[in-house]
């Protein structure tokens, strides 16, 4: 072996050996000063100081002073998000940049309130209180971000694209403003103030891939024609996350067991709709369930009054402008691998 080589490593191996002495010097007075009594001892991040942001998972709450880093959109980089506080007011920064600038007593959580995508979005709740049933309850007002390099994006309520934020309910004080559950998947309830009536209101909300709150009461859809909004059944409307094709069944009326429909089509996710058939005349009155195939092949499926088999499909192969009534035993069986065609 060469001489240089010799000197190299032995260099290598004092440096190393030095250290450790070093490190276990540090280590024997943290002992003594704990032992002997002393105020206050050298912490271990005096000695190794330590910086690695918190990987970002569901339910987190992001703190001030604290940094988390994770995947938050489809571009699956890592976003680094940090909370500071100072002069009554909590900063956020996305990739050190500064975004966002609210009151002190907000409170940042991370919730993957859409399960399809595994991102997660970023709720901003500030506590308060509302008026309900005459009683002041607690409550936060809350807003939905979404989270991309750089930058950050608020979640929309859709249909009405003008208030973003939504009064989650705190009755008990428990100080937990997440806004869905293992029991409703991605569906979640809040409240809205109707400044008509004066009065608060239950409402269910739907988070769509394409990143805004779909508005949902009890089993209806609000979707907004020609920018009013209009209730369907939520049975009635279906929406591809993939492709953002979508369809809605508008009721206009049944007679003698067959009903009247007005057919929408949404290419957007939801966002805007068209009409693409009206008047479109159905066997049976009742919807059952709408499969989207792909985005020009639809199937829809209507009870058959409890006659089986019926004549209760239609599909369409040009997106909704027509359709066809599946009529034939032997052409529903092209249909077997939507399960449900089948009654339970």
């Amino acid at each position: 072996m060469k001489r240089s080589t010799i000197l190299f490593s032995a260099g290598i191996l004092i440096m190393a050996l030095s250290g450790c002495m070093q490190l276990e010097k540090q280590g024997k007075e943290i002992s003594k000063a704990m032992l002997t009594g002393g105020k206050q001892a050298p912490s271990i991040t005096d000695i190794i100081p330590i910086s690695v942001p918190v990987w970002a998972q569901d339910g987190m709450e992001l703190f001030p002073g604290g940094e988390m880093e994770g995947v938050f959109d489809a571009s699956r980089q890592v976003i680094k998000l940090s909370l500071e506080q100072k002069d009554g007011c909590k900063k956020l920064y996305v990739d050190g940049k500064e975004k966002l600038s609210v009151s002190e007593n907000c409170r940042f959580l991370l919730q993957d309130i859409l399960k399809e995508d595994a991102c997660l979005e970023l709720l901003v709740g500030e506590p308060g209180q509302m008026m309900y049933n005459d009683e002041a309850i607690g409550s936060f007002q809350v807003t939905a971000y979404r989270v991309h390099p750089g930058e950050l994006s608020v979640v929309p309520l859709l249909p009405s694209g003008k208030e973003h934020s939504f009064f989650v309910m705190d009755k008990y004080g428990s100080g937990d403003f997440r806004v869905s559950n293992g029991y409703y998947g991605s569906k979640f309830f809040a409240y809205l103030y109707d400044s008509d009536l004066n009065e608060w209101k239950s409402t269910g909300y739907q988070m769509m891939p394409e990143g805004y709150l779909m508005d949902q009461r009890r089993d209806l859809t609000v979707i907004y024609l020609d920018g009013e909004p209009v209730d369907f059944l939520e049975k009635e409307v279906k929406i591809d996350g993939e492709t953002g094709t979508g369809i809605a069944f508008r009721w206009l009326e049944s007679i003698a067991n067959t009903a009247h429909y007005n057919i929408y089509r949404t290419e957007d996710g939801g966002r805007s709709w068209s009409l693409v058939m009206e008047d479109f005349t159905t066997a049976f009155d009742d919807m059952d369930r709408i499969y989207i195939l792909d985005e020009n092949t639809i199937f829809c499926r209507f009870y058959p009054s409890g006659i089986w088999p019926g004549n209760s499909a239609y599909v369409t192969q040009d997106g909704g402008k027509s359709w066809h009534h599946v009529e034939e035993v032997e052409e529903m069986k092209k249909y077997d691998f939507l399960q449900s065609w089948y009654p339970d």
